[in-house]
């Protein structure tokens, strides 16, 4: 499988001809676009509503998508519905509205010859587009995929992903948030949010780990992948959501974890090709 970086939390997991796409928002390097080009279906994953996780302009690949799998607060439902009837009425997207009305009359009992706001329903778009609002402690199967939602610390949630062949954890916007200078009291909280939410993920073992090391923490920017990374078993740890320079690990983080595997993305497009064994 082959992880590319996209832009923030945003990365790509290519799978044989299936792409899983985690929390886009910006892609300058044109990856998905690539992707589409060729013939790789998209499999959407949405950890919560803030602006650096999730854009509607995700659903310009519509055509292309095969599931959507997002927290109950993200509105993932009604931009798809208004994204299909944005397409199918902008004469420039000729094609890609006659792609969206050969997926619905693919996937869709019911025959539809013209998509009007009255047969666009919540029920049809679901069906064919294979959306799916998760609440943390959901765990659901579709699509030949076993996804589970994991707490946050912050909005939303965090995904495990088990494709039958790998295990993918991306942590969303779960972390040790210990900001220096804050509240004794907001800083109490902090770290007993992290304790409540990390202690579910203990004993889990992944292939791919995508955990944020935001660098506006300062001297806590790895304090929570530390602790994560002690409670999981990780074959590849990704650093995401950097909010500043590229992330070079600490003679603790190398001390403490000497033989983690990690790979550092430093600009959109770069990628990884990881061995399932």
């Amino acid at each position: 499988m082959k992880v590319t970086y996209l832009e923030h939390s945003g990365f790509v997991i290519e799978d044989g001809k299936r792409a899983y796409v985690f929390d886009y928002w910006k892609d300058p390097a044109g990856v998905i676009d690539t992707l589409v080009e060729q013939g790789y279906e998209l499999h959407v994953f949405v950890s919560h509503i803030h602006h650096d996780h999730y854009v509607k302009s995700i659903f310009k690949y519509l055509p292309y998508i095969h599931s959507i799998w997002y927290h109950e607060d993200v509105p993932a439902l009604r931009d798809v519905r208004k994204q299909i009837q944005h397409i199918v009425t902008v004469k420039e997207e000729a094609n890609t509205a006659s792609l969206v009305l050969e997926r619905i009359n693919n996937d869709c009992t019911t025959d539809i010859q013209t998509v009007s706001e009255e047969n666009i329903t919540d029920e049809l778009v679901q069906q064919v587009f294979s959306l799916h609002s998760m609440a943390v402690g959901d765990t659901l199967e579709a699509d030949d995929i076993t996804v589970t939602m994991f707490g946050s610390t912050d909005a939303g949630g965090s995904f495990l992903v088990d494709t039958g062949t790998h295990r993918i954890f991306h942590a969303g916007d779960l972390n040790w948030w210990h900001w220096s200078g804050d509240t004794p009291e907001n800083i109490a909280e902090a770290k007993a949010l992290k304790e409540k939410e990390f202690a579910p993920l203990t004993g889990l073992s992944v292939d791919i780990m995508m955990f944020p090391v935001d660098a506006r923490l300062e001297v806590a920017r790895e304090w929570g992948a530390l602790e994560v990374l002690g409670l999981m078993d990780t074959k590849l740890f990704i650093p995401m959501h950097a909010n500043g320079p590229t992330w070079v690990p600490s003679d603790t983080f190398r001390h403490t974890y000497p033989t983690q595997r990690c790979w550092i993305p430093e600009q959109p497009g770069d990628a990884v090709v990881e061995e399932v064994k």
